[in-house]
């Protein structure tokens, strides 16, 4: 059975439906991680968890870890070994705790099938055979494509649509900002209600 094609329209009315339903939910959280790298190698070593009905900040930590930072990760984030080995905490010490808030959840995220793979990498590095794939994710990367109507990166649809960001590349800003494109994509008028809005002579 062939899937039904959408409109650009309707994609992007879709987006805006979508982003009002999780503002308008009490189960979804950001969640954003910034990592050693992107290979299969790779794990991570800042987690950011940020509640969205009240707003809280639910996490803010870093890792300890033993795989080297790759140099071109690090020049996005910023974040040094020295760092993580004098604030970081031990993965298997946050395991549990971290699954237990993840489990009953909507988790969103910017590219969130990285996010995940990442995860499942850093507790099965830490002897810890959990697949978090098994939890409930939304990718809020494919909201943002469909208003844009291409793939874009989250800073560059800041930059495109002036969203005020929070500053460098980081796991807590990281959420912030996408909250901050989950509630402009909110914000804007449905292809329905320009039509409605016209008909009331509102717009022209």
């Amino acid at each position: 059975m062939s899937k039904i094609k959408l409109s650009s329209t309707e994609k992007r009315d879709n987006a805006i439906q979508l982003s009002r339903d999780i503002l308008e939910s009490g189960n979804c959280i950001l969640l954003d991680t910034e990592t050693t790298g992107m290979s299969k190698a790779d794990v991570v070593i800042e987690l950011a968890i940020l509640e969205i009905n009240p707003e809280r900040v639910a996490a803010d930590l870093f890792l300890k870890h033993s795989q080297p930072i790759n140099y071109h990760a690090q020049k996005v984030h910023g974040i040094t070994k020295s760092a993580t080995d004098k604030h970081g905490m031990v993965y298997n010490d946050v395991h549990d705790e971290l699954v237990d808030g993840l489990e009953c959840m909507n988790i969103l995220a910017y590219n969130a099938s990285f996010d995940c793979r990442l995860l499942t990498q850093t507790a099965l590095a830490s002897g810890i055979n959990f697949d978090f794939g098994g939890l409930v994710w939304t990718d809020v990367m494919p909201l943002t494509s469909d208003y844009h109507g291409k793939k874009i990166k989250l800073q560059d649809f800041c930059a495109e649509y002036q969203i005020q960001r929070q500053g460098r590349h980081r796991a807590l800003a990281d959420c912030y900002d996408t909250l901050a494109v989950v509630k402009f994509l909110a914000s804007q008028f449905t292809s329905y209600e320009v039509r409605e809005l016209e008909a009331d002579g509102v717009v022209q």
